[in-house]
């Protein structure tokens, strides 16, 4: 589900953010482009930033406010009292690892609620910009048996048009994630649309791609989609395909030269079957190809490959 903010302490600061009404409060909504900024901000305070800085820094404070009170008591010590002054410093040494486990102990569960929140926060925008990229695939792929299904339509050549559109939304939200990490905004549709155009001409491979997570969330989850939506398609195509073919052989018995050399004509041109595992093909192809070069020639996923298999199974 999406994360969801409280109104009362983001509706001044977030007005511009789409609202819906769950269980009878109303709730703003948080863009893509807040949640990418929040997991930023989130990951700052990531296990390793808090076990390194913040957990010795409370451990040196709380220590050193222990020992401004030792040190004044002990400066009116005497030298008789030496062997009571070790002993107070060693008592103090225990003191002081006793802070340091109890202090870290603390910190374990306010961890472990960061990690959980950062995991909320990228599995929602993973979720959505999936959807975004996925709506292409649901409609695009179906319409690939309407174009071809005994219209007499030519065979492909090309890639549908619906497969360049389909990386344009991880494309829009990898640009927002690579400005939020530089603390920069991108405030108006025109200047998205500049570094659009400017990361298309770059030819980058993938060398400065920002959020790898959510490349390979994004990606992961369109291939896994459009493994099952093209599987459905060629089921059906299937089942059509032996529907005419038992329709063909009951035809038989209407055998002549001139039919015959009908069929021979028409046995060399490409069946509609063929043509849109033709289509398929040339769309899973060109879907891959731009994956890799959105995010490098050496670009490796397993979801990706089962994409890439199904049509090398389907030559």
């Amino acid at each position: 589900d999406d994360l969801q903010i409280s109104s009362s302490s983001s509706s001044s600061s977030r007005s511009n953010i789409p609202s819906s009404t769950i269980g009878g409060a109303w709730k703003p909504l948080p863009s893509v482009s807040d949640l990418l900024s929040l997991e930023k901000d989130i990951d700052l305070l990531n296990e390793k930033a808090i076990k390194s800085r913040l957990i010795p820094l409370i451990i040196q404070h709380t220590i050193a406010a222990t020992t401004t009170t030792t040190t004044t008591a002990a400066a009116t010590t005497t030298t008789t009292a030496k062997n009571e002054e070790d002993g107070a410093n060693k008592c103090k040494e225990e003191e002081e690892e006793e802070t340091k486990k109890l202090i870290e102990s603390g910190m374990e569960d306010i961890i472990s609620q960061i990690n959980e929140a950062r995991r909320r926060c990228i599995s929602c925008i993973s979720s959505r910009v999936s959807r975004d990229c996925l709506a292409f695939i649901t409609v695009g792929v179906p319409r690939i048996k309407l174009k071809y299904s005994m219209t007499g339509e030519t065979a492909p050549k090309v890639p549908s048009s619906y497969v360049s559109s389909v990386l344009e939304p991880l494309k829009k939200h990898l640009l927002l994630a690579a400005a939020a990490a530089e603390g920069k905004g991108v405030d108006k549709e025109e200047d998205l649309q500049q570094q659009q155009q400017q990361q298309r001409g770059g030819g980058t491979g993938g060398a400065n791609v920002c959020c790898r997570w959510l490349a390979d969330a994004v990606v992961a989850s369109v291939c896994s989609k459009y493994v099952v939506t093209a599987k459905e398609l060629l089921q059906v195509v299937a089942k059509t395909e032996a529907i005419l073919s038992r329709l063909k052989k009951n035809k038989k018995q209407q055998a002549s030269t001139a039919s015959s050399s009908s069929s021979s004509s028409s046995s060399q041109s490409m069946s509609d079957a063929d043509k849109i595992r033709l289509q398929l093909q040339l769309d899973i192809t060109a879907f891959a190809s731009q994956v890799r070069v959105l995010l490098g020639s050496n670009y490796r996923l397993k979801e990706l490959e089962d994409l890439e298999q199904l049509i090398m199974t389907k030559k």
